[in-house]
């Protein structure tokens, strides 16, 4: 896979790459535009490709199911595709832009340097701002573009006006008029005092039992606070103390919700997916998490977060898209992201590790419990999960199945 510091390697691939372009016919002569760091199935104008290789002007780069490539261009801008994505290199005199044809793109300039996304009948232009980089998501799903630019700025120009969107907005084409900023997303359903809401125009509010949230809130909880929230969609969101959560957008017709969860505990019960291509995101400061009706746990800190999953599966990787590598975490299992690295290998998590994340997020009153070892580590997982949810306790009583097996020794986090 693709990794920081592989001057030599780069080097040989640019010499085969220029080699490659002399002997190419006269009439079809092509530029080396970037070095292509692939993972799962990844095609180069029809023909699968290995991991690592030098892709061309005109080329056409598309990625599978649970396939992801990273084009790094010699301007050392980036751009990720996302599973089931095809983007074609640019033909025309800009090195480095492309052209979404369907899927998802991340895009990550060089400091205030430009970065160019052509879209059908317009055209995207990422740049960074006061010295620091942009990084822009740019979606094309069933004929409803999508733009969410994270850092910097992202201008729309086409047939129309320039059209610039900032980070805290997002611009949509083809779905209806998007939400705007202040419009619903849920409401607390369960509050332990001190909780607090931050609004967009700067205003702060104690948040209780019944109260509203809308999207771009920011919520906190403080020394003893926690906070459970049920979005409109049936999503519910529980904090632990001391912890942030920005909501960021949603989309109920794309099922495309978005929240940053910067700091603290949160245990997340994600509602059902119908939707191809729809998603559950959280970002933190060093992950990125995707769920489908999935149940996790995030331990977020300012350089390393910590995913459980205790239902379903989550894919998470680094929220860098630089950073190439994506794990997928099934219940009973964990990873860690560390700041500029890949997510580690999976691994199982002990019920103790469990039980001590449930109750970092439970809103209700604590009570003391007890547990008994299971026969096996997977219905220790599911057990601790229905017995915790229903009955908000700290600890969680497990009942051994009565076929045979043996006690486990799960490895700890």
């Amino acid at each position: 896979m693709h990794k920081r510091g592989r001057g030599p390697i780069l080097l040989v691939l640019w010499a085969v790459a220029a080699l490659r372009a002399l002997a190419a016919e006269p009439k079809v002569r092509s530029e080396a535009l970037a070095y292509l760091a692939g993972r799962g199935s990844v095609w180069v104008d029809g023909q699968r490709v290995p991991d690592e290789i030098v892709v061309f002007s005109g080329d056409v780069v598309t990625t599978d199911s649970a396939s992801t490539a990273v084009l790094t261009f010699k301007s050392r801008a980036a751009a990720t595709l996302a599973e089931n994505t095809e983007a074609v290199l640019s033909r025309d005199a800009a090195p480095g832009t492309l052209t979404l044809r369907r899927g998802r793109l991340e895009v990550r300039t060089d400091g205030e340097q430009a970065a160019r996304v052509k879209l059908p009948g317009d055209e995207v232009i990422v740049q960074g701002q006061d010295g620091s980089p942009a990084l822009c998501t740019i979606t094309s799903l069933r004929a409803v573009l999508t733009i969410v630019p994270h850092l910097g700025q992202a201008e729309i120009q086409g047939a129309g006006p320039p059209l610039r969107v900032v980070p805290g907005w997002y611009a949509q084409l083809g779905a209806g008029k998007p939400l705007p900023p202040g419009a619903r997303a849920g409401a607390v359903t369960k509050a332990i005092p001190e909780e607090v809401v931050l609004h967009p125009s700067g205003s702060e509010a104690p948040l209780g039992e019944g109260d509203p949230v809308n999207w771009e809130d920011l919520v906190g909880t403080l020394k003893t606070g926690k906070v459970e929230i049920r979005l409109d969609d049936t999503s519910v969101l529980a904090l632990g103390t001391q912890s942030r959560l920005r909501l960021r957008r949603q989309d109920l017709r794309t099922q495309q919700t978005q929240v940053d969860f910067p700091e603290g505990y949160l245990r997340a019960d994600v509602a059902e997916i119908f939707q191809t291509g729809a998603t559950f995101l959280v970002k933190t400061q060093t992950a990125a998490i995707r769920a489908r009706g999935t149940s996790f746990l995030v331990q977020a800190q300012q350089n390393r977060t910590r995913v459980y999953c205790t239902e379903g599966q989550v894919a998470v990787r680094n929220v860098d898209p630089v950073v190439a590598g994506e794990v997928t975490v099934h219940g009973g299992e964990y990873t860690i992201v560390v700041r500029r690295q890949p997510p580690t290998v999976v691994l199982q998590f002990s019920v103790r590790a469990l039980v001590k994340a449930m109750s970092a997020t439970n809103v209700n009153p604590p009570r003391q419990g007890w547990y008994i070892g299971s026969l096996s580590h997977r219905e220790s997982v599911a057990t601790v999960v229905a017995v915790t949810a229903a009955a908000g306790a700290t600890a969680a009583v497990l009942i051994p199945a009565l076929t045979g097996g043996t006690n486990i020794s799960p490895s700890q986090p």
